[in-house]
């Protein structure tokens, strides 16, 4: 199972390099983008497949319970290599990175389209927008910014090695507060693995931030918690929910079930603003980690981990986000909760 796994994860970062923009400014293994391209329907079954190996695995090792954290620095060897291919965040947090480092400007009043001359214009998909995140993110890419060197394959490296880093400061909290079978429900979810390792998003610094200002208010260093989830509502903002409940005196465990309820529930209010994106479900997942295996957020994090994920099979298969695509999308991701919600009703009816 296991040498499997590893199989599948060489997959997915060799998979990833076939989504590299056509006008991106250098060519990575460019058979794998004509085969993806030239054989969709392929590709779509492809990417199902592994998809659907990594959740076999997960739900096998959850009840292993065992390797947790070897299996845990292989993902992050593997996929550290993989391109960020579902998503194009990892450039605009490149690029908004520019504009405050290279360009000196205030990357909430000046958009990466104000630099004509800027090469990655010709490939980014968010240039006429300031900063969409909070100063403790913009505070935070100065690093990878200043690794990179102004190379471009250095920089995308640079900020993947970033999502990894919180990645695993996430872990290493969710295992001291709830041990291997928090560790392994969050970790090796195959929904976290591709969104954080894979495509870099920056939620779960935010979600890091948050989980260490419980992590220290349960250690009764209230005010160094406080501290610590400002710096998680200047990375995104979703956390700001769970500023009243940080002041609640109840019981940890009541204490992780309002957590994750409320970021479930800010996670389903997201497509009153925008599209429910896969990675906004790490928020949620953060603190389910850490409720008992019998609880309806599990079940339903189940579902939602694997419809998430197969949210980007139609676009595989179609090429682009428009005509049924939509429709698919939302099918994919809402058949699965749906399901979930039914095995927990049986389960509670035996």
């Amino acid at each position: 199972m296991i040498f499997a796994y590893i199989i599948a994860l060489v997959f997915l970062t060799i998979f990833s390099f076939g989504f590299i923009d056509a006008n991106f400014s250098v060519k990575i293994l460019p058979a794998v983008f004509e085969f993806i391209h030239s054989n969709r329907p392929l590709a779509t079954y492809l990417y199902v497949g592994a998809v659907t190996y990594l959740f076999i695995f997960y739900f096998w090792i959850l009840r292993q319970n065992r390797n947790i954290w070897k299996l845990i620095f292989i993902s992050c060897a593997i996929l550290f290599f993989s391109f960020p291919a579902f998503s194009y965040d990892i450039f605009n947090y490149m690029a908004t990175a520019k504009v405050a480092y290279l360009y000196k400007e205030n990357p909430y009043v000046v958009m990466p389209i104000e630099f004509p001359n800027e090469p990655m214009l010709s490939f980014l998909h968010a240039a006429n927008k300031v900063a969409l995140y909070g100063p403790t993110w913009i505070a935070l890419t100065y690093i990878p910014h200043i690794i990179s060197g102004g190379n471009i394959l250095v920089s995308i490296w640079a900020f993947k090695a970033l999502a990894a880093i919180f990645y695993l400061g996430v872990c290493w909290i969710l295992w001291k507060l709830g041990g291997n079978s928090a560790l392994a429900f969050f970790a090796l979810n195959p929904l976290v693995i591709t969104e954080t390792l894979v495509s870099g998003h920056n939620d779960i610094v935010m979600m890091f931030f948050g989980l260490l200002a419980f992590y220290f208010a349960k250690a009764k260093r209230w005010w160094l918690g406080l501290f610590v989830l400002v710096l998680s509502i200047f990375v995104k903002g979703a956390t700001i929910i769970l500023l009243p409940l940080y002041f609640l005196n109840i019981p940890w465990n009541k204490k992780w079930l309002w957590a994750a309820a409320g970021m479930f529930i800010v996670f389903l209010l997201t497509p009153l603003r925008e599209e429910l994106y896969p990675w906004y479900f790490i928020w949620p997942l953060t603190f389910i980690a850490l409720l008992s295996n019998t609880h309806i957020l599990r079940y339903l994090s189940y579902g939602f981990s694997i419809g998430l994920p197969l949210r980007f099979a139609p676009f595989i298969y179609y090429g682009d986000w428009s005509g049924v695509v939509p429709i698919i999308k939302k099918i994919v991701s809402s058949l699965p909760p749906a399901l979930a919600l039914f095995f927990y009703a049986k389960k509670r009816n035996r």
